[in-house]
C-alpha cells in the first residue's frame, strides 16, 4: 500500500496497517550540537528575546574560513561536513543568514542520510523561521533527500512539512503528513501527541474542504478514518465526551479509537500507572522534544534566561541525544490546564519548569498531568506534586547544621544580616540546629547603621564564658587568654556584612571560634583584594562554584562573565534540570540512587522534591578552596 504525504508525494508502507519500525538514529556531536541550538532559536520565537535559548558555541582553534578553505579542497562528503561546522559556527555568532549561505550550495541528495537530513532541516528551519513555508518545502522536496532516510527522520519530515502547510493555512495537507507521521513511530506519548494535533488541523478546516477529503478515493485507511471521524463530530456536534457510536462501530481498530485525540475520552488503562508517578518512570518515553517552561518576560526575564542557557549549553554537550527544545513564556499563562494545553500543540512530550510557585502548586493540585513536569520551584501544597527542582537556600541550612553536628560542635552563636531573606534562614536554622540537639548561646541581627564593635561584643558577651574572661576594652594587638563555650559561629549574612564581621570578632578575641556560613558571603568571582577579610569563614555553596570543571561550565565560562555569581548558580540550576530529566527514573528515592549534578549530590525523597547535598570551602588568601565537610 502506499500514502499520500502533504500535496504530491508518494511513500511505501508494509502492509495494510503495519506501521514503520523506528530505528535508532544518532547524529555526529558537532552536527548535533548545531542542529539543537538552531531548533531552540527557531522555536523559541515566543520568547522575548533569542537569549532565552541560546546555547554558547563550543569554540576550537579553527576558524570560519579555516573550515571553508579546508571544503573548499575537500571531496562532497568531507566538504559538507565541514561547511556544518561552519555554519554552526556561524549560527553560535547570530549570523543565521550567513550560515544558511554557507550549505546553500550543498547538494544533499547524495550526502549519508544523517548527514543530508540535517542539512535539509537547518535550511528549512530557517525558511520556517523566516514565515518562508514555501521556501520550506522546497528544502523538504523528498526528491531532494538521501533516498535511504530511516523512519525516525521520515517521521521529522513529516512534522517539518506540517509546519510549513500549516503557515499557508493549507491544513488538509498538514493532516495528511501527521497522519503518516503517526504511523511511522511506535512510541504511544509521540502518537498520542500527533493525534491531538491532527485533530486540531481537522477541526481548522473548511467544511467543504472536509467534504472533498472524505470522498478522494486514494486516500489510506488512516487517513480515511480521520477524516470520517471529523466528518461525523461535526454531524452529531459530538466534539468532545465519548468518541461517536457511528464511528466507532465500524473504526474500531483505527489508531484514532486505541489513542483518541484528548477532546475525547479514554476510558482509563488500570494496568497502567499516572504519568508523573514512580511507577510510571520506566514505561515514560524519552524526551523527543521538551518545553522549557520559564518567565521570559517581566521580572524574572533575567534567571529565565540564565536557566535556558544553562539547560541549552547542557544539552548541547551531550552528544548522546537528539532531543528537541521549545520555549514557553509563562508570564503568558494563568493556569496549569493552559501550560499542558501549550505544551502538547507545541508537540512536546516532557516540561521542564515553571518557575513561578504559583503555578507550581497549581500543578500539585491537579489531579491528572497529561506530561511528566519537572517543575523549577517547590510546592507548598497538592496531593499530586511534579518532580520538583530547586535552588532555596534551606538546602543550605540543612548543611550547615549536619557540618556542625558531625563536628561536634552543640553550642551555637548566631549572626545575621538584617535582611527578610535572613530572618526566613535564621529561624529555620533554629529549629534544623535545635532538632539536631543543638543549643543556640545568643544571636544578633548584624545592623549596618549602628557600630560594629559594639555589636558584636554584645553578642559575644552572651557566651557566659567568653563574658568572664573577655578583657572590659579590646585593644588591636592585645594577647589575651579567653575562654568561651560557644563551639560554632553560624552566619548568614552577605559578604558586605561578613567582610566587617570577621574583622570584628577577631578583634574582641573570638577569632579562634569557627565560623560556618551560609553561600551568600561568597559574591563570586573569586577576588583576593576584595575578600580579604573573610580568610577563614567555611561556607557551603553550589559545586558549580566551588569544585565543578564540568564540560557545561566550561563552555558557559568562554562566553560569560557572570558563571560564578549568585545570577550564576541559575545556569547549574539548568544544567541539572536538563540531565535530571534524562535519567530521572534511576533516581526512584526507594533505590536510594544518588546523581552529581552541578547544584550538588541530587536525590528525590519521597515527595519528589530533590534534596541536594552540597560542596564546602574555606577563604584562604581572600580565595575560596575547596575543602572535605
Amino acid at each position: 500500500m502506499t500514502y499520500k504525504t502533504g500535496s504530491d508525494m508518494r511513500i511505501p508502507i508494509r502492509g495494510n496497517a503495519q506501521r514503520v519500525t523506528r530505528q535508532e538514529y544518532k547524529m555526529k556531536p558537532l552536527s548535533l550540537s548545531f542542529l539543537l541550538l538552531l531548533l531552540s532559536l527557531l522555536l523559541s520565537a515566543c520568547a522575548p528575546s533569542p537569549t532565552s535559548t541560546r546555547a554558547p558555541s563550543l569554540t576550537s582553534a579553527d576558524s570560519v574560513d579555516s573550515l571553508l578553505r579546508a571544503a573548499d579542497q575537500a571531496g562532497p562528503i568531507r566538504a559538507a561536513e565541514l561547511r556544518v561546522q561552519a555554519a554552526r559556527r556561524l549560527l553560535s555568532l547570530n549570523q543565521q543568514q550567513e550560515a544558511i549561505r554557507v550549505l546553500a550550495q550543498t547538494d544533499t541528495r547524495n550526502l549519508p542520510p544523517s548527514l543530508g537530513f540535517e542539512i535539509a532541516q537547518i535550511r528549512a528551519l530557517n525558511a520556517l523561521q523566516q514565515r518562508d513555508s514555501q521556501q520550506a518545502l522546497v528544502y523538504l522536496d523528498y526528491t531532494q533527500l538521501p533516498r535511504d532516510l530511516d523512519s525516525e527522520q521520515l517521521v521529522q519530515l513529516s512534522e517539518l512539512r506540517a509546519d510549513a502547510f500549516e503557515l499557508q493555512a493549507d491544513y488538509l495537507a498538514a493532516t495528511r503528513e501527521l497522519i503518516a507521521s503517526s504511523q511511522m513511530t511506535e512510541d504511544r506519548q509521540q502518537q498520542r501527541i500527533l493525534h491531538d494535533r491532527i485533530w486540531r488541523e481537522l477541526n481548522a478546516m473548511q467544511t467543504s474542504d472536509l467534504q472533498r477529503a472524505r470522498q478522494d478515493r486514494n486516500n489510506t485507511y488512516f487517513e480515511q478514518g480521520w477524516f470520517e471521524l471529523a466528518h461525523e463530530a461535526q454531524i452529531s456536534q459530538q466534539l468532545a465526551g465519548d468518541l461517536p457510536d457511528e464511528w466507532l462501530f465500524r473504526w474500531q481498530e483505527h489508531p484514532a479509537a486505541l489513542i483518541p485525540p484528548a477532546a475525547y475520552s479514554q476510558q482509563p488503562e488500570t494496568s497502567s500507572p499516572a504519568i508523573g508517578s514512580w511507577s510510571a518512570l520506566d514505561s515514560l518515553p524519552g524526551a523527543k522534544r521538551i518545553a522549557l517552561a520559564l518567565p521570559f518576560s517581566g521580572p524574572l526575564a533575567q534567571v529565565a534566561t540564565n536557566l535556558s542557557d544553562g539547560f541549552m549549553t547542557a544539552l548541547q554537550t551531550d552528544t548522546q541525544t537528539a532531543t528537541q527544545v521549545v520555549t514557553l513564556d509563562t508570564t503568558q499563562i494563568q493556569t496549569s490546564a493552559q501550560l499542558f494545553t501549550l505544551a502538547l500543540q507545541q508537540g512536546a512530550d516532557w516540561i521542564v519548569g515553571p518557575l513561578e510557585r504559583e503555578l507550581v502548586n497549581q500543578l500539585a493540585n491537579s489531579p491528572e498531568h497529561p506530561l511528566p513536569v519537572l517543575a523549577l520551584n517547590q510546592s507548598q501544597s497538592g496531593s499530586n506534586p511534579p518532580f520538583q527542582l530547586e535552588l532555596s537556600s534551606e538546602h543550605e541550612i540543612r548543611g550547615l547544621v549536619d557540618y556542625a553536628i558531625a563536628s561536634g560542635f552543640r553550642t551555637a552563636l548566631i549572626i545575621s544580616s538584617d535582611a527578610p531573606w535572613a530572618s526566613r534562614l535564621t529561624q529555620t536554622l533554629r529549629q534544623e540546629y535545635s532538632n539536631r540537639g543543638g543549643q543556640l548561646i545568643g544571636s544578633l541581627t548584624y545592623n549596618t547603621q549602628a557600630s560594629a564593635s559594639e555589636q558584636i561584643r554584645g553578642l559575644l558577651v552572651q557566651d557566659p564564658a567568653l563574658a568572664r574572661s573577655m578583657p572590659s576594652r579590646s585593644r588591636s594587638g592585645q594577647q589575651v587568654n579567653v575562654s568561651h563555650d560557644s563551639q560554632v559561629i553560624f552566619m548568614i549574612t552577605d559578604a558586605t556584612d561578613a567582610r566587617l564581621i570577621r574583622p570584628m570578632l577577631a578583634y574582641h578575641y573570638a577569632g579562634g571560634i569557627p565560623l560556618l556560613a551560609t553561600s551568600h558571603v561568597y559574591e563570586g568571582p573569586a577576588n583576593a583584594v576584595r575578600d580579604a577579610d573573610l580568610d577563614g569563614i567555611q561556607f557551603i555553596d553550589l559545586p558549580w562554584r566551588i569544585t565543578s570543571n564540568s564540560s557545561t561550565r566550561e563552555a558557559l565560562s568562554q562566553h560569560r562573565t557572570d558563571v560564578d555569581t549568585d545570577m550564576g548558580k541559575f545556569y547549574a540550576l539548568g544544567a541539572d534540570a536538563y540531565h535530571l530529566q534524562r535519567h530521572l527514573s534511576q533516581l526512584n528515592p526507594g533505590q536510594g540512587a544518588l546523581m552529581e549534578g552541578e547544584t550538588g549530590r541530587l536525590a528525590f525523597d519521597s515527595q519528589k522534591r530533590i534534596t541536594r547535598s552540597l560542596s564546602w570551602a574555606i577563604f584562604r588568601n581572600g580565595v575560596p578552596q575547596p575543602i572535605a565537610p
